[in-house]
Protein backbone atom coordinates (compact mmCIF):
# COMPACT_ATOMS: atom_id res chain seq x y z
CA UNK A 1 0.00 0.00 0.00
CA UNK A 2 1.35 3.56 -0.84
CA UNK A 3 2.62 6.14 2.08
CA UNK A 4 -1.17 8.09 2.08
CA UNK A 5 0.76 10.50 4.64
CA UNK A 6 0.89 13.96 2.61
CA UNK A 7 4.98 14.41 1.26
CA UNK A 8 4.45 17.95 3.23
CA UNK A 9 3.42 16.91 6.69
CA UNK A 10 6.80 17.54 8.68
CA UNK A 11 6.52 21.27 7.77
CA UNK A 12 3.05 21.71 7.87
CA UNK A 13 1.84 23.86 10.63
CA UNK A 14 -1.29 22.36 10.38
CA UNK A 15 0.13 18.84 10.68
CA UNK A 16 2.09 20.01 13.74
CA UNK A 17 -0.48 21.71 15.57
CA UNK A 18 0.62 25.13 15.08
CA UNK A 19 -2.06 26.54 13.13
CA UNK A 20 -5.64 26.49 14.32
CA UNK A 21 -7.84 23.78 12.27
CA UNK A 22 -10.92 25.96 12.87
CA UNK A 23 -12.10 24.20 15.58
CA UNK A 24 -11.55 20.23 14.32
CA UNK A 25 -10.09 18.42 16.54
CA UNK A 26 -6.21 17.88 15.48
CA UNK A 27 -6.61 13.88 15.33
CA UNK A 28 -9.61 14.45 12.75
CA UNK A 29 -8.19 17.11 10.61
CA UNK A 30 -5.16 14.87 9.60
CA UNK A 31 -7.28 11.80 9.20
CA UNK A 32 -9.57 14.23 6.82
CA UNK A 33 -6.64 16.11 5.11
CA UNK A 34 -2.72 14.58 6.29
CA UNK A 35 -3.46 11.10 6.36
CA UNK A 36 -6.05 10.72 3.36
CA UNK A 37 -3.98 10.71 0.67
CA UNK A 38 -4.26 12.44 -2.70
CA UNK A 39 -8.58 12.84 -2.13
CA UNK A 40 -7.82 14.93 1.31
CA UNK A 41 -4.76 16.38 0.09
CA UNK A 42 -6.27 18.04 -2.70
CA UNK A 43 -8.72 19.22 -0.54
CA UNK A 44 -5.71 20.86 1.46
CA UNK A 45 -4.29 25.00 1.49
CA UNK A 46 -1.27 24.21 2.71
CA UNK A 47 -1.00 20.86 0.22
CA UNK A 48 -1.94 23.23 -2.51
CA UNK A 49 0.15 26.24 -1.78
CA UNK A 50 3.26 23.86 -1.72
CA UNK A 51 2.31 22.30 -5.30
CA UNK A 52 1.77 25.79 -6.26
CA UNK A 53 4.96 26.98 -5.09
CA UNK A 54 6.85 23.74 -6.17
CA UNK A 55 5.87 24.00 -9.85
CA UNK A 56 6.93 27.96 -9.79
CA UNK A 57 10.18 27.07 -8.80
CA UNK A 58 10.38 24.04 -11.27
CA UNK A 59 9.46 26.83 -13.67
CA UNK A 60 11.93 29.61 -12.55
CA UNK A 61 14.63 27.00 -12.41
CA UNK A 62 14.17 26.15 -16.20
CA UNK A 63 13.40 29.16 -17.27
CA UNK A 64 17.07 30.47 -15.37
CA UNK A 65 18.71 27.46 -16.87
CA UNK A 66 17.42 28.42 -20.52
CA UNK A 67 18.81 31.72 -20.62
CA UNK A 68 22.17 30.96 -19.57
Amino acid sequence: MANSLCEYASKCPDFQGKESTNGIPLQLFKNVFCNRGIRGWSNCKQYLANQANETKSKHEHEENTRHK
